[in-house]
C-alpha cells in the first residue's frame, strides 16, 4: 500500500476496533515506526488505542547508490527491527499479533516461530498476494517462495475478497491457515454528504481522476493512450512517482503527456497532502484505474465509492469482481487502450452512471469498518480460544518505501 493509504487503512481499522472490542474483552494497541503518525504532519492522526512507537525507520530504496546496498541493509534493518519488536513484547500481556503484510517476509517465519513459543498467535492481512512491483523475475521467485513459507505459519491470514482468498488458498496449497474475508471498507475520511459531480465545461465534458501513487504496474501510461480517443475528456493526474521506477518512466509520462492538447492532462506528480484529496475528487465525474497486473484489493476504489464516484477498472487482482458484484462502474481487460475509452464512455452514459451512484451510496451503507472490525475481532477468536478477554496488537510494520 501506499505510505499515506497504509496510515489510512491502519488507524480506521484499528479505531473501529477499540470501539467494537470495548464490550466484547477485547483491548488494542498500535506498534509502529518512530516516526509515524504524530511524527509526520503529513500524516493523519493516530487511532483512539495506545500507539506504541518503537520499530526503527526504515530508508526509502532512492537513498541507497545501488541495490546491493539497498539489500543488504534492508536485511539488517528487519533484523534489528524484529529483536526490537521481540523484547518488548517479553513484558507484555499480548495474546494475538495481528501484522499488516508488506511483502517484505525474509525473517518473518523465524519471528512467528518466536511468537508461537511465547503463547501468542500470529494473525496476517496480506494485501498482496504477489508483490505488484517487478524487480525480475528471479527476486520475484524468490519473494514468492519466502513468502509463501513465512505465511504458512500463521495461525489465521485475511485477505479483502472471495477471489483473493481462492488465489492464495491455491498458492499455499492444500494444508494453508484459515483463510478469512475481512472486506476493505469505504474509508471514514471522506465527507458524510458527497458533493454531486461538477458541471461540465465547455471545452470538456467530463473530468477523469487517476489517483495515487505512480507505478508502471497502475497502467498510466494506457490511460494516456486511451486519451487520444476521447478528445471531450479531460484528465487529472494526482500523486508522486514511487522512487523505485528511476527517471525513464515518468519522462515517458511526459511525452505522452506532450502528445495531447496542452490543457487536456493536468499532472500533479507530488505527494498529495490529505487535506487536498476531498477536492480531487470532487472536480471529477468518473475515477480510473487501469492497471496492469495486480494482485490486491485497491483503496482508491474504497475511496471513490466514499465520494460517490463511479470507477472503471482493469479486470485484475479483487477490483473486477468488486465492481461488478457492487455494480459501481464498468471494468475493462488491462493493457487494451482503445478498450479502455471505450469503458470510460460506457460508464458516462447518463443512465448508467446514475445508477453507478446509486449503487456506490448503498456500498457506503455495506462496507462498514464496523463490520469489517467484528469480522476481524471473530478471526482473533477463532485462534484465541479462551473465555479470557484478548490483547491484540495490530502492527504496521512498514510503511516507508522498501
Amino acid at each position: 500500500m501506499h505510505a499515506t493509504g497504509a496510515h489510512i487503512y491502519v488507524k480506521s481499522l484499528c479505531t473501529s476496533l477499540v470501539e467494537a472490542g470495548s464490550t466484547q474483552d477485547v483491548n488494542v494497541c498500535l506498534v509502529t515506526n518512530v516516526k509515524d503518525i504524530e511524527h509526520d504532519p503529513t500524516m493523519p492522526p493516530p487511532p483512539p488505542c495506545d500507539v506504541h512507537r518503537i520499530l526503527p525507520y526504515q530508508v526509502p530504496v532512492h537513498a541507497y547508490s545501488n541495490r546491493a546496498h539497498w539489500f543488504c541493509a534492508r536485511i539488517l534493518y528487519f533484523l534489528r527491527r524484529r529483536n526490537i519488536f521481540l523484547k518488548w513484547l517479553k513484558d507484555k500481556n499480548i495474546n494475538v499479533v495481528h501484522f499488516q503484510v508488506d511483502g517484505a517476509q525474509i525473517l518473518a517465519a523465524g519471528l512467528y516461530r518466536r511468537l508461537h513459543r511465547m503463547a501468542i498467535k500470529v494473525v496476517l492481512t496480506v494485501h498482496d498476494n504477489v508483490t505488484n512491483r517487478q524487480y525480475g523475475s528471479l527476486l520475484e521467485t524468490m519473494s514468492h517462495l519466502v513468502a509463501r513459507s513465512a505465511w504458512m505459519h500463521a495461525d489465521a491470514i485475511c485477505v479483502h475478497s472471495d477471489g483473493l482468498r481462492d488465489q492464495l488458498a491455491a498458492m499455499l496449497g492444500p494444508k494453508h491457515p484459515p483463510i478469512h474475508v475481512t472486506p476493505h471498507a469505504v474509508g471514514s475520511n471522506v465527507p458524510k454528504t458527497p458533493t454531486p459531480p461538477p458541471t461540465p465545461s465547455q471545452q470538456y465534458t467530463h473530468t477523469l481522476l487517476f489517483f495515487g501513487i505512480i507505478h508502471p504496474y497502475k497502467g498510466l501510461e494506457v490511460l494516456l493512450q486511451a486519451m487520444k480517443y476521447l478528445p471531450h475528456y479531460r484528465l487529472i493526474i494526482a500523486g508522486r512517482p514511487e522512487p523505485t521506477i528511476g527517471d525513464d518512466y515518468m519522462s515517458s509520462i511526459h511525452d505522452l503527456i506532450s502528445m495531447l492538447p496542452f490543457d487536456q492532462v493536468e499532472l500533479q506528480d507530488r505527494y498529495i497532502p490529505e487535506g487536498s484529496v476531498p477536492h480531487l475528487f470532487e472536480q471529477s465525474h468518473l475515477v480510473v484505474m487501469p492497471y496492469t497486473t495486480f494482485s490486491s484489493q485497491s483503496g482508491v476504489l474504497h475511496l471513490a465509492l466514499g465520494y460517490e464516484r463511479p470507477v472503471v477498472v482493469t479486470d485484475v487482482g479483487a477490483m473486477g469482481d468488486s465492481v461488478r458484484e457492487l455494480g459501481v462502474g464498468e471494468v475493462v481487460p488491462p493493457g487494451d487502450a482503445a478498450g479502455l475509452a471505450r469503458g470510460i464512455e460506457l460508464a458516462l452514459i447518463p443512465d448508467r452512471y446514475k445508477e453507478a451512484v446509486r449503487a456506490s451510496k448503498l456500498a457506503q451503507t455495506e462496507l462498514t469498518w464496523e463490520h469489517t472490525a467484528q469480522i476481524t475481532i471473530d478471526v482473533y477468536r477463532s485462534v484465541y480460544r479462551s473465555p479470557e478477554s484478548i490483547r491484540t496488537i495490530g502492527s504496521l510494520q512498514c510503511t516507508h518505501n522498501s
